[in-house]
């Protein structure tokens, strides 16, 4: 009893302080969901698998953040020249993501690629930081590379050098008249008077026309059959590229198998066909894929032609087999035909038009571009979602569907659903004999007005005699594009590009009641673009402007068929989609029309529709949209009479039959008089130039890119690349997904090196501004416009013989300002003098504060690297050290550190043995004591070993290891004393304090490739991944998978 009367004194003394922690618990749950304008934290993780050509790829990459993580996107290439990067989403699987490049695209001997993190508020992350400009390379394992050095140049030079001509095997009888090598240098490494040619050991330097893109020679004698090598030379660059044909004997007489030889020798045929096994014991992946990946190209005189195709099936999973046709279809075909004059594609591509329009969407259908020199123009037809049809089941009512029956099929997601007529015992609202417009339930109803029965038109509750469930399907998303451009002496381009994009409702059959689960949306981009190219193409000035239009199909269109009196009809037939009401009122959400429409002048203009009005008994005032009003025929004469209850609609006192006197004359003037309504029609008076000027480029959506190099000799070299674009919030484009809307941003960096390349300096400014649309503070569609400030600089000392460092500073400042001010806002200061209710009462004087957010965040980089060779062995030795400090002058408690540290030593030794490992740890530290730090460890190891010119095998590991420590206060969810017996934790309460994360995940990983011939390879590898989560055990899992590969290249 005494303990009772204890924890009542106790609970009685601690309510204001359980109270308080509640309340302390929600501001700080707000205050935590609020942008803090810091973008995720990447950290690489090494690859613990050797890759191939032709096989999968897999990139992983540790992504940490303050907030929720909305989307981290892989972005790769396989050539330099290509400008479009090809795009995957990643999984995650805790903290780290997971992106996979397909089969059928691994066709080089590297690749480049960077990570994109986006946060729940679109803040942005990449690694590597200037990702565009600088990616990732990533060479793979049966590359055609010397030893270490060899591959240490291939992954920093950014050269390219192709053979155009001859091909790589010419008939003896054609001979080689034309040697042509095409370069591609985006930074200038080449020295052209350094540049030496040698074909077939012989230097042809002086013989030879040599420009920045291209070295021409013309042989004066015929070349012999056999082997033939061309070497490009630039000792200052360390560049030495080796290009090979073969010249074929002369045929006199061919065999079965000599006339293949020939004919695959004649049109260069060459492909590759493997089949990839993947067998997985996760529950939440199929048990079995099979991939079957074709390739084969080949040449016809000036055509080139290449056909492949990429199949994906279950053999043992039936399961994940029938689930196919659930799914978007991620099966690849594609066949081109390229030549001088025109390009042919069909199948699965990424068509390329512009960075506003249609740049990185896959498309599955038709691409056209005709090439007549001065002029190209480019046709895309096809869809980029394919159909998946949605399944509804029904059930009928009947006697044995008993109640709980219903109940149970209303919590499976079954909708009920009526026959759509009145049957005999359902309710119905009865209405007047005389005026169907009078219903029971109205003010003036009364007794007898109805017939008691059910009369057509009568309103009824329609009784459900069926339930439905319908599982939501994918509407096809059709895509249709046209580009045309001007090309003029190499040196400018004027593009005009446009698409139409949309989801196609009767490709699907969607119940009305199931509408809401779809979002079906057309989509409208026109744009174009100007190019301006100067220094062989290195200097470059690219200005893009372009409109969105964007709506919700399935919205009514009444504002324009209705309100403006608009035939839509063929417009509507053009784009293939409806345009509804949301391409007006959808603005707000990111929808609608990217450049407001021309406002009328507030003025009434001849031609313009306005309401007249007139004076009855000159008295009364009557306008032209006055409507005949209401009342009670209480005699039933069918005629109002004087002291009959009427409904006085324009509040004049008297009764209006109509808008005429008794004499049947309208009762205005026929013009418009000052006061009366009018319709001010944005049409009118419209001052083009204005409108063009001041909305549509003003407030429109741009983007202007410059770039040029600057040298100075070998001395110093700058490269200067400066970005401006606006993107309103409800600019879209179905063509490209990564475009970032909402946004006013101007962007400088200058990259300079000195010294040969021995030290190098960058330098970086950025704006940001958001809350883009609008003028005044109520066009605008949010509260608060948030400008940020960023500004880097780096160092880097790469000087011969010693180790590479390289140290960078990044600053962001952001300050979010009140769109109204003053305007009193939850929290600040006010005098409670008028009601004093406690709370703020309009009119009382209050101190307002015109700043919604004030914070900023410094981060210090350092990277060193060294390569040491000692003998025959060679090391390689990188690290990357990240400190970063973010502080908010508006709340202290939101104040945390993030730093993270990476290191990974690659070793290659005389046998042809490779060995590398690295370690990354990740410490994010709020300043709130009572948060504690989030840590996540990565440890990676890898071994390769090439036994023989044939077989070479690894074996490799990673471990990552995430805790949050206890923290020594109460959290939600972990277990306590209820002294007090509340049901909910008090202060002074025992409770167990407990870690939020520690979890454990470690993957081991071996493989193989052996080379069964020259054309035939085999590959093989085994994974076996292991998870613990020592908080919640229903996550731990132990997954085997094992990977077969075999290929065929001829």
């Amino acid at each position: 009893m005494d303990l009772l009367q204890s924890r009542s004194r106790r609970s009685q003394k601690n309510n204001m302080k359980k109270n308080l922690y509640l309340h302390t618990y929600i501001l700080f749950s707000i205050l935590l969901s609020q942008n803090d304008g810091t973008p995720p934290n990447l950290i690489p993780i090494s690859s613990s698998s050797d890759y191939y050509q032709g096989s999968d790829i897999m990139i992983e990459s540790f992504v940490e953040d303050q907030s929720d993580i909305r989307d981290v996107l892989l972005f790769y290439r396989f050539e330099k020249s290509d400008r479009t990067f090809q795009v995957v989403s990643m999984s995650p699987f805790s903290n780290v993501y997971q992106g996979t490049i397909p089969a059928n695209e691994v066709n080089n001997e590297k690749f480049e690629y960077y990570v994109m993190a986006i946060d729940e508020f679109g803040n942005q992350a990449t690694w590597p930081d200037q990702s565009l400009y600088d990616p990732n390379v990533y060479m793979l394992s049966d590359s055609d590379i010397k030893d270490e050095s060899d591959l240490n140049k291939k992954i920093e030079s950014k050269v390219e050098v192709n053979l155009i001509s001859p091909a790589k095997l010419v008939p003896y009888e054609e001979g080689v008249s034309l040697v042509m090598v095409s370069i591609y240098d985006p930074d200038l490494e080449i020295n052209l008077d350094d540049l030496k040619i040698v074909i077939d050991k012989k230097n042809v330097t002086s013989s030879s026309i040599v420009s920045t893109e291209m070295v021409t020679f013309v042989p004066q004698n015929l070349l012999s059959p056999g082997e033939h090598s061309i070497e490009l030379i630039v000792p200052s660059s360390e560049i030495h590229e080796i290009l090979t044909f073969r010249v074929l004997d002369q045929v006199v007489s061919q065999d079965a198998s000599s006339i293949f030889t020939s004919l695959r020798e004649d049109y260069n045929l060459k492909g590759n066909l493997s089949w990839n096994a993947d067998f997985d014991e996760s529950v939440s992946r199929p048990d079995d894929v099979h991939k079957l990946n074709i390739t084969s190209k080949f040449n016809v005189g000036d055509y080139k032609f290449s056909v492949s195709g990429l199949f994906n099936t279950h053999i043992i999973d039936r399961d994940a087999l029938s689930n196919l046709k659930n799914n978007q279809d991620i099966d690849r075909t594609k066949f081109i035909m390229s030549s001088p004059w025109l390009d042919f594609k069909y199948g699965d591509f990424t068509p390329d038009f512009s960075n506003l329009t249609l740049k990185g969407t896959r498309v599955r259908g038709l691409f056209t571009k005709l090439k007549l020199g001065f002029i190209n123009l480019t046709f895309v037809d096809g869809e980029t979602k394919n159909l998946i049809k949605g399944e509804t089941s029904s059930i009928f009512l009947e006697e044995s569907l008993t109640q709980s029956k219903i109940d149970s099929l209303v919590s499976l997601g079954y909708t009920g659903l009526g026959n759509g007529v009145y049957d005999p015992g359902e309710d119905f609202i009865d209405c007047a004999d005389f005026d169907s417009n009078i219903c029971e339930g109205d003010d003036n109803w009364e007794d007898g007005y109805g017939n008691g029965v059910y009369d057509f038109g009568e309103k009824f509750t329609d009784l459900f005699s069926e339930y439905s469930l319908h599982q939501r399907g994918t509407t096809q998303r059709k895509l249709t594009g046209l580009r045309s451009q001007l090309n003029l002496f190499d040196t400018f381009t004027w593009g005009i590009s446009g698409f139409t994009s949309y989801d196609d409702s009767e490709s699907i059959l969607i119940p009305d009641y199931a509408l809401d689960q779809y979002g079906l949306y057309g989509n409208l981009v026109v744009g174009s673009d100007v190019g301006l190219f100067l220094n062989s193409g290195r200097t470059r000035l690219i200005a893009e402007t372009a409109i969105s239009a964007y709506n919700n199909i399935l919205e009514p269109s009444d504002i324009f068929t209705d309100t403006l009196g608009i035939d839509i009809s063929n417009v509507e037939n053009i784009l293939g989609f409806p345009i509804t009401n949301d391409l007006i009122v959808g603005v707000g959400d990111g929808r609608g029309l990217s450049i407001p429409l021309p406002s009328g002048n507030g003025e009434w203009d001849d031609g313009e529709e306005f309401v007249d009005c007139g004076m009855m008994s000159g008295e009364y005032r009557i306008c032209s949209d006055d409507l005949t009003e209401t009342y009670i025929d209480t005699n039933g004469n069918q005629d109002w009479d004087p002291g009959e209850d009427f409904d006085d609609t324009n509040n004049n006192g008297i009764w209006n039959d109509s808008w005429e006197n008794e004499n049947g004359d309208m009762l205005g003037n026929g013009v418009w008089d000052e006061g009366e309504a009018f319709v001010d029609d944005p049409m009118k008076n419209v001052d083009y130039m204005n409108y063009l000027i001041e909305d549509i480029i003003k407030r429109g959506t741009y983007r202007i890119e410059f770039r040029t190099p600057i040298n100075y000799f070998e001395f110093a070299k700058f490269d200067i690349v400066s970005e401006m674009k606006r993107v309103p919030t409800n600019f879209s484009s179905l063509g490209n997904s990564s475009i970032q809307s909402d946004i006013i941003s101007n962007k400088s960096t200058i990259k300079s090196k000195f010294f040969r390349d021995q030290i190098s300096l960058s330098l970086g400014f950025e704006t940001q501004e958001d809350n883009v649309n609008g003028k005044t503070p109520q066009e605008k569609t949010k509260p608060v416009t948030t400008t940020s400030d960023i500004n880097s600089i780096g160092v880097a000392f790469n000087i011969t013989g010693f180790p590479k460092i390289s140290y960078a500073f990044r600053s962001m400042k952001r300050l979010g300002e009140k769109v109204e001010s003053p305007k009193w806002d939850e929290g600040e200061a006010f005098i409670d003098s008028g009601e004093m209710n406690g709370i703020w009462n309009e009119g009382e004087s209050f101190t307002d504060d015109p700043i919604s957010s004030d914070n900023s965040t410094a981060t210090h980089t350092i990277s060193p690297t060294y390569r040491l060779k000692l003998g025959s062995q060679s090391y390689n030795l990188s690290g990357n050290f990240m400190l970063m400090k973010y502080d908010d002058k508006e709340n202290a408690t939101l104040n945390f550190s993030n730093n993270s540290y990476s290191l990974s030593v690659t070793a290659s030794y005389a046998i042809p043995l490779t060995l590398s490992s690295s370690l990354g740890l990740s410490s994010n530290t709020p300043d709130d004591i009572t948060q504690s730090s989030t840590n996540f460890t990565v440890l990676s190891g890898k071994a390769s070993y090439k036994f023989s010119q044939n077989f070479s095998a690894f074996f490799g590991t990673n471990f990552v290891v995430g805790l949050k420590d206890k923290n020594g206060y109460y959290d939600s969810g972990e277990i306590y004393i209820d002294d007090d017996e509340d049901g909910s934790w008090s202060e002074g309460e025992a409770f167990q304090d407990q870690p939020s994360i520690d979890n454990f995940k470690s993957t081991y990983k071996a493989g193989m490739q052996y080379s069964i011939s020259e054309s035939l390879k085999l590959t093989f590898s085994l994974d076996y991944l292991m998870f613990s989560d020592k908080l919640d055990s229903s996550k731990d899992k132990a997954e085997f998978k094992s990977k077969l590969q075999f290929k065929y290249q001829f």
